[in-house]
């Protein structure tokens, strides 16, 4: 039988914590919340992480389809 390894305590920035659309750069909600889960997934690789807490359970929103972007 195996036992359960304690998980180790993660203190993470306040601002990669909870996502507030005001702190970062993108024309909508669904570009400004990729900034915010690409600046988590580099804070967890830079301090040896595989994934963050809740990680698996963030839902993006769907983007602003623009004609402009084509």
């Amino acid at each position: 039988m195996r036992r359960r390894q304690p998980a180790e305590a993660v203190t993470l920035p306040r601002d990669l914590r909870v996502f507030n659309s005001t702190d970062w750069p993108g024309r909508d909600t669904a570009e400004q919340m990729l900034e915010w889960l690409t600046a988590r997934r580099e804070w967890a690789a830079a301090h040896k992480l595989d994934e963050l807490p809740g990680d698996k359970t963030i839902h993006v929103p769907d983007g602003v389809f623009r004609y402009d972007d084509m």
